[in-house]
């Protein structure tokens, strides 16, 4: 009778204090068969085993909690692995679990992970880096690739390396769904690092073929054994990022106007114009600031000095005429510009409009001189001079106004221009014209 009690409580206390670490053996032992059929199995028992561990509320022995984390990480990643049907599921639980893992021996100051790091997370990394690329390039959902990248990020993370190419993917991944402050940040950890994104190609002797090599050390090493040669080196891309992040907030601050925006990304622009001073892109929406602001002094200092730099880019030479015509009132200048613009590129719109405006504007100041005089015999004489003169200067705006017609077939500006200049010389049909077809442009319009 007391074998028989003995055994009823030992049984008792097995059953309260190692519920657990059967249901582990059994996962272990489903796991161990590695194909997936048993991972069903596995799972079950590995799930069992983590509700019981649970409802311990943390009285679970070191040794016993951290095989468990590891059984649950290695099942769920062969869950992943062996499926016919991959499941998303079962590759980020099988990377939590593992992360996990690593917290929680090292607040408990045990290292059998290190095995797990140089066995099984450089695979892991590597799968939910795959994983991503299917999700967004196959799957078209964003939304799960920005996930599996983060997870790859964070378990090589555990391994000590840094992979910035994929931070920068995720930046790019986060505007792209127009989470901007994500972006921010992740842009930001790229450019912290000093990102060059570099690469290092190589003609390889048995493809007969150029083809990337993973770093210079392993392309040397080909070299050096006769099976590549003609090395190269692509340029940096690094500011291309410091340009991205410019153009990101550009974005955020169109798409979510008022909310600081605006500030970061001055500050931030000031910063990338110090280090890349001779940028074009940088330089163009430094300029557009400046112009929003209607800060016409730094607006004009920023294009000659862009313009120092690319002396014959009609773009800069076209903006300094305007601000000197239209805001330092200094016509002079601003043909000057204009003319020096249609030098450098003779079929420039917007400079051949405004060098027929300027033509038109000097016709309108003989039109005020006109209305001024009276009907004697004198200044009817002068009216007539007057009159002879504004008809020519309007003439001299209509090769300007046709030609950027010409270009720009869709601007109602021009042709609004140019019929006011054949009404006003009398040239009656060719202002008919020009109205038909600026008629004809309003109606598609509508």
């Amino acid at each position: 009778m007391k074998r028989v009690l003995l055994a009823a409580v030992l049984a008792l206390g097995f059953g309260a204090s190692a519920q657990e670490t059967i249901k582990m053996s059994s996962a272990k032992i489903a796991y161990d068969r590695q194909d997936s059929a048993s991972m069903v199995e596995a799972r079950a028992f590995i799930d069992e085993a983590g509700a019981i561990i649970d409802g311990k509320a943390g009285a679970v022995i070191e040794k016993t909690m951290s095989k468990y984390l590891e059984y649950r990480g290695l099942i769920y990643l062969a869950s992943y692995e062996k499926a016919k049907v991959k499941k998303s599921s079962y590759l980020l639980e099988a990377q939590s679990t593992f992360n996990k893992l690593v917290e929680y021996e090292k607040a408990n100051k045990m290292r059998a992970t290190n095995r797990l790091k140089a066995e099984v997370f450089p695979s892991l990394g590597g799968g939910l880096v795959a994983a991503a690329e299917d999700a967004v390039f196959v799957a078209k959902d964003t939304a799960l690739g920005l996930k599996f990248y983060e997870a790859a990020v964070q378990t090589r993370g555990l391994l000590g390396q840094v992979d910035t190419l994929i931070l920068s993917y995720i930046a790019a991944l986060n505007q792209g769904l127009g989470q901007y402050a994500r972006a921010e940040e992740y842009y930001q950890k790229v450019l912290d690092l000093g990102f060059k994104n570099i690469s290092w190609t190589g003609f390889y002797v048995k493809n007969n073929a150029r083809v990337a090599f993973p770093d210079k050390k392993t392309l040397d090493y080909f070299i050096l054994a006769g099976e590549a040669k003609d090395p190269e080196r692509t340029k940096s891309q690094e500011e291309m990022y410091w340009v991205q992040m410019v153009a990101m907030y550009l974005e955020a601050k169109a798409a979510q106007p008022n909310q600081g925006w605006d500030a970061k990304m001055e500050a931030f622009l000031k910063k990338a114009r110090e280090r890349f001073p001779n940028n074009g892109d940088l330089l163009n929406v430094e300029l557009q600031i400046f112009l929003d602001k209607k800060d016409y002094e730094g607006a004009m200092a920023n294009l000659l000095k862009a313009s120092e730099r690319e002396p014959n880019n009609p773009l800069y030479l076209y903006n300094i005429g305007y601000l000197y015509h239209k805001e330092k009132k200094d016509v002079a200048k601003g043909i000057e510009f204009y003319e020096k613009a249609l030098v450098a590129d003779p079929n420039y719109a917007d400079a051949l409009y405004m060098r027929g405006l300027i033509f038109v504007d000097e016709s309108n100041t003989v039109v005020e001189s006109m209305n001024k005089l009276t009907r004697s015999p004198a200044d009817q004489k002068k009216w007539e001079e007057l009159d002879k003169k504004k008809k020519t200067l309007l003439a001299s705006a209509i090769p300007y106004f046709e030609k950027s017609y010409k270009v720009n077939r869709e601007d109602l500006a021009t042709l609004d221009a140019l019929r006011e200049v054949y009404y006003k010389t009398e040239r009656m049909e060719e202002a008919l014209r020009v109205k038909r077809e600026a008629d004809a442009i309003r109606a598609n319009k509508r």
